[in-house]
């Protein structure tokens, strides 16, 4: 009935089931879903990108004006007169907007026109499109070689080799292009640039790019590890044979001794050419956080490295990199244009200049230290006020708007750094496109944009100064382009009205501290007294190594077979190389009497086949029964759970034919106003795509496509939440010592190439309920959630492919969130709980455990109705 892939667009608010169905709860049949298809239409206002925001304006509807405005996010609609007025003027209304608009094209058409015959250049030629790699490419790296040949690493669509004569060699997974992959399926691309692939690589969903001083080229892969190109053809190290995770989000290589530093889903990987040894750091050796997202080395082999959500860590080459210093933001963030701080944990990238310097893009603006990490100045985007507006707990008291508009950057959220050789600073954004900004006092000095400046997307992932003066720029989206005559840095465009213009048309430092000054006096100094580092630049892959000499025979020219983790430890799917860590964690004494919780490395491999590896006791497939969940394990009894959106959300109106003629509201009820809710989604009612959760046999196997939904789609990105909310008490026998479990969240951006699911970036918090859950139904119940200490937290992000966050729990009460995080709306495919096996004896796991009468008795506090499939 329903084939590969079709979407069945099934939405069910629950609120408004327990609203307007009659006694409060509703049963399957009262909202008539047979054999799959929901005769329910949900009371539900769809998004401006998949399902539109029903009738009226965004406006008239209470959107952000900046939302208003936005392209994506605003349907037409009529003149006022032709909605209020009389049918005379508003024909006359009409009649003067054509003739208007005839006029206006008129001028636009006159004005290309003299352009042309002038000789002009337009602004859209700025950017030159590199069409051999697809112009809807999603670049995620760049890489440059020294004759100039520039590598492409896509999403999806594999790896592109551009030679500076113009001959374009693609690598990817097995299988010509628009075939499906070991990745999943795969976009065609133009057949002028799809040439066969010369060699394979095991996965098409390429990082991070860097070459090594050897001249090799290192690709970090979704779900593959890492895979090293020596110039003839590929060799791939998966988890465990080189880098311990499968995730790699960044390579480097010092710029000391040349050692190949790799960031993954499972801690740091070091590999040591002329040892020929493969070294990891954890948690276990001291890494704050597993997951490692950018790294950048300083002259003398410090190491700043990114994580996910956890701000950034330092550790000195003197020391061996065996003591790590964290760099924290404020819990309650930074609310001006400018000032002294780091503004935000969540860093998209790590970049030291040539003189030292450092800067982080982050979610919430640009940083730069001077001294090594030990201080931060900082400036926000032009949205941080929206932002500091739409927080769910009221606008901060701290909060000042700038005094200059131009004191800020185009956006708060800054994705990639790129400096260029005459010290220019680049800056992409996920909204804004780029900007050029001074590197000693942060001001803009030129902004490019789609529509003005012919760049190929607005949401820019990498940047690459190349030798020639270009710089080459990777989107999310648009393929990749370079800009015409880049460098050097004072020959670029302003930053308000983007015309040609003179340094001394530069706009002028902020005056509002000092700032400017002081960074600039001081980076003058380290440039005067130090001397140019050798071998490949800091901070930036442009440095182009030699090339590499082809192998004598068969012989490979890369790493030799890496040693194992002296654990002995093998990777398994379901198991964290951290477990045994994590369990030595909860067995501390000061553990044993309250809730615990630890975050794990993640799992990128195991995608949508969870039988078998996860879920044995407990599993929670969201939504796929909408507006059921299925519900199952051995011991799902134990396990209670209740799931809702935040308390910070708006009302929308009624609309009858939303739902079905079996269950309809009273008439009079149109129209008037109902708090927004949790949604349940069907998108594809079958599907063979590898990131789509499995259904059990006793649905009927095969794969469905389902989520929950905070219906976020309706609301700005500047508004903190709704947020999706989900209560699990985790319950068990007294005398069994078996108390620890692995808590895992499956979430797909399966969607995330279209419109602006793409935005989607999340933050995951784990918190304890205590011994009651939180109070829903109560006003103020979310302030005592963020009020309440963090148990441990996950950054979802660029998880096109899947990902399974996980975390080692205790038995007791816990409350999860999965964040907004000023992206687009939140969605949560599935929850999986597994036991732990452990040697801890019975009085281990007695001081948390729950009898049966307290797990009736939470069951009972639980908000709502526990929905569950029949097994």
């Amino acid at each position: 009935m329903f084939p590969s892939h079709e979407p069945c667009r099934l939405a069910v608010p629950q609120g408004a089931l327990r609203r307007f169905a009659g006694s409060g709860e509703v049963s399957p049949k009262q909202v008539g879903i047979e054999s799959g298809v929901a005769l329910y239409r949900a009371a539900e206002v769809p998004d401006p990108v998949r399902r539109g925001c029903g009738p009226g304006s965004r406006r008239e509807r209470g959107a952000y004006p900046e939302e208003v405005g936005d392209e994506r996010a605003t349907k037409s609609r009529a003149p006022q007169a032709l909605r209020h007025g009389s049918g005379t003027s508003a024909a006359r209304y009409l009649a003067e907007g054509k003739d208007i608009v005839r006029t206006l094209l008129s001028i636009a058409l006159l004005a290309v026109m003299v352009l042309c015959a002038c000789g002009g250049e337009s602004t859209l030629s700025r950017f030159e499109p590199l069409a051999q790699a697809g112009p809807e490419t999603f670049v995620m790296a760049l890489a440059v070689e020294r004759d100039g040949t520039l590598w492409l690493g896509t999403e999806e669509h594999g790896l592109f080799r551009l030679a500076p004569d113009g001959t374009t060699r693609a690598f990817t997974a097995l299988g010509t292009a628009g075939v499906p992959s070991a990745s999943g399926p795969r976009a065609s691309l133009p057949a002028s640039s799809c040439p066969e692939p010369a060699a394979s690589i095991p996965d098409d969903l390429v990082y991070a790019l860097r070459f090594d001083r050897q001249g090799r080229l290192w690709a970090g892969l979704l779900n593959s590890g890492v895979a090293v190109w020596n110039g003839q053809e590929w060799k791939t190290y998966g988890p465990g044979a080189g880098p311990l995770g499968e995730r790699v989000h960044t390579i480097a290589c010092n710029p000391v001794d040349g050692d190949i530093w790799i960031g993954t889903n499972a801690g740091l990987t070091r590999y040591s050419s002329p040892n020929d040894r493969w070294i990891h750091l954890t948690p276990a050796d001291g890494l704050p956080a597993w997951d490692i997202v950018s790294l950048a080395f300083d002259a003398t082999g410090d190491l700043y490295a990114k994580t996910a959500c956890g701000g950034l860590a330092i550790a000195s080459a003197r020391q061996g990199y065996q003591h790590w210093r964290s760099v924290r933001a404020p819990a309650s963030g930074l609310w001006t244009a400018r000032g002294t701080g780091l503004p935000s944990d969540q860093i998209n990238q790590v970049l030291v200049a040539k003189n030292g310097a450092v800067y982080v893009a982050t979610s919430a603006g640009l940083a730069c230290s001077i001294d090594k990490g030990v201080t931060w100045s900082f400036v926000r985007g032009a949205d941080y006020v929206a932002k500091a507006q739409g927080l769910a707990a009221g606008k901060p008291a701290d909060l000042r708007p700038p005094k200059d508009p131009a004191a800020t950057l185009p956006e708060d959220y800054v994705t990639c750094l790129a400096e260029d050789p005459s010290g220019g600073l680049w800056l992409g954004f996920r909204r804004k496109g780029l900007a050029l900004v001074d590197p000693a006092t942060l001001q803009v000095k030129a902004r490019f944009v789609k529509e003005r400046d012919g760049l190929p997307d607005d949401y820019v992932k990498s940047l690459l100064p190349l030798p020639d003066g270009r710089l080459a720029v990777g989107t999310y989206g648009g393929g990749a382009a370079l800009l015409k005559d880049a460098f050097p840095s004072d020959r670029g465009r302003s930053a308000r009205a983007g015309e040609e213009t003179s340094a001394a048309a530069v706009p002028k430092p902020v005056s509002e501290s000092a700032l400017g000054r002081t960074l600039r006096r001081t980076l003058a100094q380290q440039q005067s007294a130090r001397q140019e580092p050798t071998g490949e630049a800091v901070g930036k892959s442009s440095a182009p190594p030699p090339d590499a000499e082809p192998p004598a025979g068969a012989a490979f020219a890369a790493p030799a077979a890496p040693v194992f983790p002296k654990s002995g430890e093998t990777v398994r799917r379901g198991r964290s190389w951290g477990m045994d860590w994590a369990i030595r964690q909860a067995e501390k004494p000061r553990q044993l009497d309250r809730p615990f919780a630890v975050a794990l490395d993640d799992d990128w491999q195991t995608r949508g086949d969870w039988i078998g590896t996860y879920g044995s006791f407990y599993h929670c497939l969201c939504a796929v029964k909408a507006p059921m969940d299925w519900i199952g394990g051995n011991e799902a009894y134990w396990v209670q759970m209740s799931r809702s959106i935040g308390e910070h959300r708006r009302e929308f109106p009624l609309r009858l034919d939303e739902f079905s003629p079996t269950v309809q509201p009273p008439k009079e009820m149109a129209g008037q106003p109902i708090p927004d809710t949790l949604r349940c989604w069907i998108h594809f009612m079958k599907s063979d795509l590898p990131w789509v959760l499995q259904l059990p046999d006793k649905m009927g196997g095969g794969r469905r496509q389902a989520e929950w939904d905070d219906h976020a789609e309706c609301y700005p990105f500047t508004w903190e939440g709704p947020h999706l909310y989900c209560d699990l008490m985790i319950g068990g026998k007294k005398d069994d010592p078996e108390d620890l479990f692995l808590l895992s969240f499956y979430i797909v951006n399966k969607d995330g190439h279209q419109g602006h699911n793409r935005f989607r970036d999340y933050l995951l918090t784990l918190k304890a309920a205590g011994r009651m859950p939180l109070a829903k139904d109560l006003p103020g119940w979310e302030a005592q959630w963020r009020a309440s200490p963090t148990l441990a937290e996950k950054r979802i992000q660029d998880f096109r492919g899947g990902v399974y966050k996980r975390f080692l729990v205790r038995r007791g009460m816990y409350s999860i969130r999965v964040d907004k995080n000023d992206s687009f709306n939140t969605i949560l495919s599935g929850i999986f709980i597994e036991r732990v096996k452990t040697e801890a004896g019975a009085g281990t796991a007695a001081a948390n455990a729950l009898t049966a009468e307290e797990v009736e008795r939470y069951r009972r506090l639980l908000l709502g109705p526990i929905v569950k499939g029949e097994e």
